[in-house]
């Protein structure tokens, strides 16, 4: 009887996972499809660059080019996803992103690519990711009941996660037997089924668009000052969204310079540095399958998982070998899931969904408002100083947010 219990559960916590929704089913799926395809452009990038330029302060600009479009566009963006059919919009932007993926593949087969044509392709591509991105947080309240939203964006984290721990294997294993024109046309079939699965999902207009989008014919520059004064005054989300933009600066400073770091000041193999960049993942993983089921108020939350942030950037200073980075990754993945996950399931529960798109325009570009500068400043810093050091700035920029936390006392509703 033993065995017949243990395969009923499992039955059930399969489907207790899968969305009986099966529009929800068909959005989540392509995503995940999209989430897990997009890892072979992310592997392939960063090599067609050193291909063509050999240069860590070139691969510092792209990464800083994929954040520009959440500033400059940010908000613009946020009134068109409560302006328009969401699910049509997600489908636009899938579009985008697909002619980009293809103008690049013509590009590198007719030896025509620079890296100033990637630079201006990625700009729009990451502007439709973003696009995209905001869309389907928008349109998630939509389809999903409030009391299982936190449940709903755990799930969606764990794909997302798990797409990162496969993907960049997967990338790296099809790219040892082809090159990066095969990964960059898995990347491109990945947006294909996307925009057929997309094309199958029947929605009506409130599960669509925003309830109150046709009763307004306000200006841009009014919705935009909604957006912004909608979330000002909601206290915990303003304060929660400041917090992070700390903590993004931080993360900015490490992620610029870790990679670098581990090859040339630890001397680890690609192996071994393999491991160390799915420790994130890895924890991020583990912490969306237990991120429902933590019994702390959401401000604890939050507090811990920054506080966890700095014990990473502590133990990267300290590192000296592989094991010690996979376990610093491994922390960084588990908290910034917990503060990612509260952090959209706040934002989705307690904004009212017609200015769904213009708060997370609004937060999003503020979060990542100094992104760009930091990828920038730590590639100045990493020629200047021994890398540790950035560690170490990470970390005392990481203390700001923790004090200013606790200062706070920010004591959310779980």
């Amino acid at each position: 009887m033993e065995p017949k219990t243990t395969e009923r559960h499992t039955r059930r916590t399969l489907i207790n996972f899968l969305p009986d929704n099966k529009n929800l089913t068909l959005l989540i799926s392509g995503m995940a499809i999209t989430n897990l395809t997009f890892q072979f452009f992310s592997f392939s990038l960063p090599i067609i660059i050193y291909n063509f330029a050999n240069s860590v302060f070139a691969m510092s600009v792209m990464r800083a080019i994929q954040f520009i479009p959440n500033i400059l566009l940010g908000l613009f963006i946020g009134v068109i996803v409560d302006r328009s059919s969401r699910r049509k919009l997600l489908r636009n932007s899938a579009i985008v992103q697909l002619f980009s993926i293809v103008i690049i593949i013509f590009l590198i087969i007719t030896n025509s690519l620079s890296v100033w044509f990637l630079y201006i392709i990625g700009f729009f591509l990451y502007s439709a990711s973003y696009a995209m991105g905001n869309a389907y947080h928008a349109i998630i309240p939509n389809i999903v009941k409030k009391e299982m939203l936190t449940s709903a964006n755990a799930k969606i984290s764990f794909l997302n996660t798990f797409s990162n721990i496969i993907g960049p294997s997967l990338a790296g294993i099809l790219f040892a037997y082809t090159n990066e024109v095969i990964n960059l046309s898995v990347t491109m079939t990945g947006f294909l089924i996307l925009i057929f699965l997309l094309s199958l999902m029947k929605l009506n207009n409130e599960e669509d668009s925003p309830k109150e989008r046709n009763k307004s014919n306000k200006s841009f520059k009014n919705d935009f000052t909604e957006g912004y004064k909608e979330l000002f005054y909601n206290k915990p989300l303003w304060s929660l969204t400041l917090n992070i933009l700390i903590t993004n600066i931080a993360s900015s400073l490490t992620g610029a310079v870790l990679i670098f770091y581990a090859l040339s000041n630890i001397g680890i193999s690609k192996s071994q540095l393999g491991i160390v960049v799915a420790g994130t993942a890895i924890g991020g993983l583990c912490s969306a399958l237990i991120a429902k089921k933590l019994k702390l108020y959401r401000g604890k939350l939050f507090v811990f998982g920054i506080f966890f942030m700095f014990i990473s950037q502590v133990i990267l200073y300290f590192s000296f070998n592989w094991i010690s980075m996979f376990v610093a990754m491994f922390i960084v993945g588990i908290s910034s899931t917990q503060i990612n996950i509260h952090y959209l399931s706040l934002r989705q529960e307690s904004t009212p969904n017609h200015l769904l798109g213009r708060v997370a325009g609004t937060s999003s570009m503020i979060m990542k408002m100094a992104v760009p500068v930091s990828y920038l400043l730590a590639g100045i810093l990493g020629e200047l100083l021994p890398i540790r050091y950035i560690f170490l700035l990470s970390a005392g920029v990481i203390i700001l947010a923790l004090l200013r936390s606790i200062q706070k006392r920010i004591h959310l509703i779980s």
